[in-house]
């Protein structure tokens, strides 16, 4: 996904950059937060998710972790735990 102009976030269609240097700013979906207004979570249930205004929060990426399996999350419980109890690496 990328942010318009308007600020919202559209879809990325690759405009043609060939170097990452001169590609636009882009975002992947996390899954971490959704804040919905009633009125657009309806439309959206009937027309999908693309067809309402999305805008981007970013986040940190040491605060957005992937956790598919336990080895993922064993990895994860030893990064973040010294962050949790005020220890710095």
């Amino acid at each position: 996904m990328e942010q318009g102009e308007d600020g919202w976030v559209y879809l990325s269609k690759g405009q043609g950059s060939t170097r990452r240097q001169d590609a636009p700013a882009v975002y992947a979906l996390n899954g971490s937060i959704y804040v919905w207004q009633r009125t657009a979570l309806a439309h959206a249930a009937v027309h999908g998710l693309w067809s309402v205004h999305i805008a981007p929060y970013v986040m940190p990426s040491w605060k957005s972790v992937d956790i598919d399996d336990l080895e993922d999350f064993e990895l994860a419980a030893l990064w973040l735990y010294p962050r949790h109890v005020g220890v710095t690496p």
